[in-house]
């Protein structure tokens, strides 16, 4: 099953952060429009009614969230960082978190 889902968790560990639950299959769609980003800039994932815009800006590393759209700004080092870690996790066949 294809699960993409993003919330915010406020004062987590004392910081406000954004948690991101996937399925396998939903690793793998995320996965492919990040990479879509970091190679032309921007891209979009439209998943479950919530429409996920991803878009590549020096010196970024936030998220925007709201019940139907979630806005990753990322810079380059920050998408290839996520990149790397989902890749390993799409790699290894069993549940994990990162």
């Amino acid at each position: 099953m294809n699960i993409i889902r993003a919330e915010l968790a406020p004062e987590f560990k004392g910081k406000d952060v954004v948690l991101l639950a996937m399925g396998g299959a939903g690793v793998t769609t995320f996965l492919a429009a990040l990479r879509d980003a970091q190679q032309s800039g921007t891209s979009r994932l439209e998943h479950d009614g919530v429409t996920h815009q991803f878009v590549i800006q020096a010196y970024a590393a936030d998220v925007e969230l709201d019940a139907s759209r979630v806005v990753w700004r990322l810079d380059h080092a920050k998408a290839a960082e996520i990149i790397e870690d989902l890749t390993a996790m799409s790699n290894d066949d069993r549940p994990g978190h990162n």
